[in-house]
């Protein structure tokens, strides 16, 4: 045996077994990875949802209008829209671990904000709250697109599942707290106590990001690993207006689905535990369509199946109006939402090349997404306005989902973002 190279007492090398470490060392890490992002996507919805049970309760305390409330839970999806493209940039200069925690910190900073400082905080922090939900929402996809390529389907139907349930448990949790002694106030800040535990989760990854960034500069060098060229790209937009199309009839429908039951003769209370089974009996379609479209050849299928259960969901709506029919047509709301939703997700990372794709295609679909959905429910309110029904806006619903349809099966015919 060469001299410095000495064997231990198995007679493996020094680095035998330095590698075999490494290799041994990898699950860890991977499952470390895993409960950061479970629990960053605890932070997604909550902060949103919550306000919108606390909206009665800050409209008493503040002295605002309606349409400030209104507002107020609009303005996340504004942020959104306006900071998603610019994220990526962001990343290419900071890396992906650091940006996220900057997104983090912000979600945290916003919540407390939001709660403590008056009308204005509440303006300021809740577009904060979004600015750092944006990031998370974009960086996402990549991080498991670069990390577990080998279980895109699952870690993403993990992430949407884990974001689903405390959506609901944000809505639903939020109002009682209130209202058992901590005021709306310390209500909405829980939140962002969640959001700190993320940060600490998630601190063991602040260096992540250097990997993806090499794999971009050596694949764009004929200029597809720009950020600026994914807007070129037809799959790209394909999956953009899929992404708008599916964001825009869900925020719709969440916003609206108490009125349009009342006006058909269901009890508010009915109507709300009604609104509640459609945030709730989606999750199971939230965690298994990720895990079923990276298994399936034809995407086209999960699509299909998906609009089929919005239109028959809908067309239900229209026709039937007792409450076990309205349950039965929210499970297929619900459901088919859910499918839409994770079904777009895990082609951000599934149809990239690698994490820097998939944080460019990621801003551009949920800049152009969330663009629509802050404009659904404020469209759907005036055209209802304007007719005095709700069949318009169902209509409208309709041939929303026939939009989908078309773009989803454009986007499962082509297998990359550039030829």
């Amino acid at each position: 045996m060469p001299k410095g190279s000495p064997s231990n007492r198995n007679g493996n090398s020094p680095d035998h077994d330095k590698i075999k470490r490494n290799r041994e060392q990898v699950p860890a890490s991977r499952k470390l990875l895993l409960a950061a992002i479970i629990g960053i996507s605890f932070s997604l919805r909550a902060p949103i949802t919550s306000i919108g049970s606390l909206a009665g309760l800050i409209h008493d305390d503040l002295g605002v209008s309606n349409g400030f409330v209104g507002f107020i839970t609009t303005l996340p999806l504004i942020a959104f829209a306006v900071c998603s493209p610019f994220i990526s940039k962001v990343s290419d200069r900071l890396g992906i671990g650091k940006t996220m925690l900057a997104g983090l910190i912000a979600i945290v900073a916003g919540g407390v904000l939001r709660s403590y400082t008056g009308i204005a905080g509440l303006l300021i922090g809740t577009a904060l709250v979004g600015v750092g939900i944006s990031v998370a929402n974009v960086l996402i996809p990549s991080i498991v697109k670069l990390k577990y390529p080998d279980k895109i389907g699952l870690i993403t139907g993990i992430y949407i599942t884990s974001m689903a349930i405390f959506a609901s448990i944000g809505a639903g949790v939020s109002y009682p707290l209130a209202m058992a002694g901590m005021g709306w106030k310390s209500a909405s800040v829980v939140w962002a106590g969640i959001a700190l535990f993320a940060i600490f989760a998630w601190l063991p990854q602040r260096k992540q990001g250097t990997h993806a960034q090499a794999a971009a500069a050596v694949h764009g060098k004929d200029g597809a690993g720009h950020p600026d060229a994914i807007w070129k790209s037809p799959l790209a937009w394909y999956i953009t207006l899929f992404f708008g199309l599916q964001s825009l009839n869900f925020y719709s429908l969440t916003a609206w689905i108490p009125s349009i039951l009342q006006s058909n003769g269901m009890t508010p209370e009915t109507a709300g535990y009604m609104a509640l089974w459609f945030q709730l009996i989606g999750i199971p379609a939230s965690f298994l369509v990720p895990i079923l479209a990276a298994r399936v050849k034809n995407q086209r299928t999960i699509v299909a199946g998906a609009c089929a259960a919005y239109f028959l969901g809908i067309t239900m709506l229209i026709l039937l109006h007792s409450t076990l029919e309205v349950v039965i047509a929210l499970l297929f709301l619900s459901s088919g939402g859910a499918a839409a939703f994770s079904w777009s997700m895990v082609m951000l990372s599934l149809k990239t090349r690698d994490a820097q794709q998939a944080i460019a295609l990621s801003g551009m679909a949920q800049s152009v997404g969330y663009s629509l959905a802050a404009v659904g429910p404020t469209l759907c309110g005036v055209l209802f306005d304007f007719t005095g029904t709700w069949s318009p806006v169902l209509g409208l619903f309709l041939g929303i989902t026939f939009a989908m349809a078309a773009t989803g099966i454009l986007a499962s015919k082509r297998e990359k973002l550039f030829r």
